[in-house]
């Protein structure tokens, strides 16, 4: 269920060429949400939006909770570009 209403999403993503979507490598739940992220931007954005999703805080090496590997390996389902 959403938190705002529909309306505020699909006022938001209108007219988005692009997605820059951010998950924090150093917490797993971060990269367990971008379903629900990729989700809200397959439901209301344009469907040709460029879609980019980064892994951010790689510096923080000895908190890190996702790995690049579960990176590539959901980027892969997703059909992204490696």
């Amino acid at each position: 269920k959403h938190s705002f209403p529909v309306l505020y999403f699909e006022q938001y993503y209108r007219g988005a060429v692009g997605a820059l979507v951010v998950f924090d490598i150093s917490k797993a739940t971060s990269f367990e949400n971008l379903d629900k992220w990729l989700g809200e931007l397959n439901e209301h954005a344009d469907p040709h939006c460029c879609i980019m999703i980064v892994g951010n805080k790689v510096d923080l090496k000895h908190l890190r909770e996702v790995t690049s590997d579960e990176g590539r390996t959901l980027a892969g389902l997703l059909l992204f570009k490696l």
